[in-house]
């Protein structure tokens, strides 16, 4: 009988032009013992060749770095190698948000801030062990978006399809009717928790909402402290509804609102809010505490939807929302980068359907027709 084999170790490449950051994320990796650090690079002119010849299972790349920049390098290797890359970032600029923008925009799955001595350093090694997992698809030089388009190629196995050619009959059937909960009467709000990977499935679901699309939308996307602006930046030349940052005092009303950092964002009495309570699964803003205040500002005449995530944030939240009658719908694991946030709700029972972000969107246009007779969709929607 042959010997049972070592698990197999996660096979990183980092990459940062501070030689002290490196030899801390090194140290940090090695430390932990499930990964090994196969190569070292200071700049991204380094790490593309590096990169292509080593075939990492994952790869943390610094954003600001001299010679090629962190978005460069990651735009060159997701071109020619489907290989997970973390964004390690320290920097808030502006400038620094544009980038981060155009990261995610080019496939970048997480951006992450740069752990120091004191920061808890778990999250930084639980989402390089995380995104270890993911497969992508390589998206060839000539398939490139336009300038208002967004590449799609980021998606988790078995799909072979970007999100918007998939056809609805594979992964869910279209929602009838009677799948809206009879408790909501009319509905006034839509509350969405995303985290890893929530960025390429908000997409297809918050550019496919009309001009006048009459329910507020509210995310709380998890994202490194200061680039909440970032998502908004490179979402909002995609969308016809207005999309903004929420800001605290403001009257919630139609639109898309990103919850910012650093608070949960909350609900009440139809203003905006923050809350300084405990984080929630380690994340604030937390998906749960947004829900949370929706059951109370709404009750049943609301909306949750979880998407790709890692952790468990917002099924506490939905569940609540569940017992209060609101509908609960959830990213399919086949479209998702990561499916623990859906899949925790979803054990729970809590969930109304599960379906691909191109499929919640026309659902949530279709629950605003049928509540709201006086709105109706633009013709082809």
């Amino acid at each position: 009988m042959q010997p049972s084999s070592p698990l197999k170790r996660i096979r990183v490449l980092v990459v940062d032009d501070s030689s002290v950051q490196r030899r801390m994320l090194v140290s940090l990796l090695e430390l932990d013992g499930g990964f090994e650090v196969i190569g070292t690079a200071s700049n991204g002119a380094e790490a593309v060749p590096m990169a292509l010849r080593l075939q990492p299972d994952v790869i943390t790349m610094d954003l600001r770095m001299p010679i090629m920049d962190g978005l460069a390098a990651s735009e060159a290797i997701i071109e020619q190698a489907p290989i997970p890359i973390l964004m390690v970032t320290s920097s808030v600029s502006k400038d620094d948000q544009r980038l981060v923008a155009k990261a995610i925009a080019a496939g970048v799955l997480a951006i992450i801030a740069k752990p120091n001595i004191h920061t808890d350093t778990h999250e930084f090694l639980r989402m390089v062990r995380g995104i270890s997992k993911v497969k992508v698809i390589r998206r060839k030089p000539q398939q490139k978006p336009a300038p208002n388009a967004l590449s799609r190629t980021i998606i988790a196995e078995p799909v072979a399809l970007p999100f918007e050619r998939r056809s609805s009959s594979v992964t869910a059937a279209r929602l009838s009717p009677a799948i809206l909960p009879p408790s909501i009467s009319k509905v006034e709000i839509i509350g969405i928790a995303s985290s890893t990977g929530g960025p390429q499935a908000l997409e297809p679901i918050l550019t496919r909402m009309p001009a006048d699309f009459p329910v507020p939308i509210i995310v709380v996307q998890h994202i490194v402290p200061g680039f909440a602006a970032s998502l908004v930046e490179w979402l909002r030349p995609l969308c016809a509804l207005n999309i903004d940052l929420a800001e605290i005092g403001q009257p919630v009303r139609p639109g898309i609102w990103i919850a910012g950092s650093g608070s949960h964002l909350v609900v009440r009495e139809g203003l905006f809010h923050s809350s300084m309570e405990m984080p929630v699964s380690g994340q604030r803003p937390s998906g749960t505490v947004l829900f949370r205040s929706l059951v109370r500002e709404y009750r049943s005449n609301a909306v949750g939807v979880i998407l790709s995530g890692m952790g468990d944030d917002g099924a506490a939240g939905l569940e609540m929302m569940h017992k209060a009658g609101a509908a609960i719908l959830a990213q399919d694991e086949a479209t998702s980068v990561i499916h623990s946030m859906p899949s925790s709700a979803i054990r729970k029972g809590i969930v109304h359907h599960v379906m691909p972000p191109s499929e919640i969107a026309n659902t949530l246009i279709d629950f605003a027709r049928r509540a709201r007779p006086d709105w109706q969709p633009p013709a082809g929607l």
